[in-house]
């Protein structure tokens, strides 16, 4: 946020004008509910990242989703009133833009023209690449104008940046040091982002912006470096160093495309000699829907399994389709092998599960046993267990 995204008053209107037409966008792209206290409640929802207890009843009312009446969110948007000071401040205490931005993300390209053609009364240069960081760097200017709070819009600023990196680094940091290899991406130091010390491995990674002004929380606008390089490319990089970047940028994406094409073919046969070696018993039913992969973050939601969870969503991602295709087909050759298994599966996962084990020591020895029966290797084995994990009575 370099500039200020306000539209001119005398040409759009006060704030609170504003911050009602905004909302009322949003809503008529995003669907953020039927009655208008909804709406409201929904966006501040989005905008706000509320400690961990609230979303229960008992505590919700204590944080700014909640604790202001359906009669005050029905007029930020019906009379407008805006946001009163007091509760912008509630907001920017703990403003965090990031599933605003994730939902303008997630729409298909013609949604996001279509929110880009709406939104472009308060700024004709919105198009569909910075969208979503466009409305996330609107909604943090509206809360911080109507704050009271000194220095409101620096600390608006400083949040969603900060969010915005924390977004980068847990989502996008293993596989941005797959794509660079394991080594600083800027050709001047190749200095190893992962090393050892004591026996444990400790990185040295930092996920730097590419282009400030493109989306900060896309992959393809973001490299893994070294500390000390990330220092020297700074938030403000010259044109030359941007330049200079997306070169880099556009070489490890062919590299890591073209060896990614071959390790998933090499898994996907380890995978297939998992599945032929299945024991066999009675006839199952494999006419399931294949659905997204969110069964996974809600078997797992507790923060000290995220690591696991986010293993276990990779292997999903990647290779669902492919087990399941090869799973129906297998049974074709072979009835009953599939329930046997996942019968087989459960009665282990329950045994430990009842002994107290946590999660990933469980799934570690469900592998662990999949390879000593199949001898398919570890990979192949943590992608079959994940496959069960997203589909079968495993962490219920």
């Amino acid at each position: 946020m370099a500039t200020s995204l306000l539209a001119d008053p005398a040409v759009f209107g006060t704030v609170a004008e504003q911050v009602a037409t905004f909302i009322k966008i949003l809503n008529e792209h995003l669907g953020l509910g039927k009655a208008n206290a909804k709406v409201v409640r929904s966006f501040v929802k989005m905008v706000t990242k509320l400690p961990y207890d609230a979303d229960f009843e008992d505590t919700r009312k204590n944080y700014p989703v909640d604790r202001w009446s359906d009669d005050y969110m029905r007029s930020i948007i019906e009379k407008p009133t805006g946001f009163r000071p007091d509760y912008a401040d509630e907001i920017l205490y703990y403003l965090d833009t990031t599933e605003l931005e994730k939902k303008v993300r997630a729409l298909v390209p013609t949604a996001k023209d279509r929110l880009s053609q709406a939104l472009r009364v308060f700024d004709t240069n919105i198009g569909r690449a910075n969208l979503a960081e466009w409305v996330g760097d609107k909604a943090a200017e509206l809360i911080a104008e109507c704050s009271e709070r000194d220095f409101a819009h620096e600390i608006a600023m400083e949040k969603v940046s900060l969010a915005r990196q924390a977004l980068a680094r847990t989502e996008y940091e293993n596989f941005l040091m797959g794509e660079a290899q394991g080594l600083c991406s800027f050709t001047s130091c190749k200095k190893p982002l992962l090393a050892n010390s004591s026996g444990k491995p400790v990185t040295d990674v930092e996920i730097v912006i590419i282009d400030p002004h493109g989306d900060t929380a896309s992959p393809t606008n973001l490299l893994a470096c070294c500390h000390d390089c990330a220092v020297s490319y700074g938030p403000e990089p010259s044109p030359d160093d941007i330049a200079q970047a997306k070169i880099i940028k556009e070489a490890q994406q062919r590299n890591h495309k073209i060896s990614d094409i071959v390790a998933k073919r090499d898994v996907e046969e380890a995978i297939a000699k998992v599945i032929r070696q299945l024991p066999d018993a009675d006839q199952a039913d494999l006419n399931i829907e294949i659905t997204e992969p969110l069964r996974v973050r809600t078997k797992l939601p507790d923060p000290r399994t995220v690591m696991l969870a986010n293993k276990i969503l990779g292997y999903v991602a990647v290779y669902f389709c492919y087990i399941d295709t090869v799973l129906k087909s297998n049974e074709l050759v072979r009835p009953g092998g599939f329930d046997a298994f996942a019968r087989t599966v459960a009665d282990l996962f329950d045994a430990m599960d009842q002994a107290q084990a946590p999660e990933p020591e469980i799934f570690t020895r469900l592998v662990s046993w999949l390879n000593d029966q199949t001898h398919g290797g570890i990979e192949a084995c943590e992608a079959v267990i994940s496959y069960f994990v997203q589909n079968c009575q495993v962490f219920r």
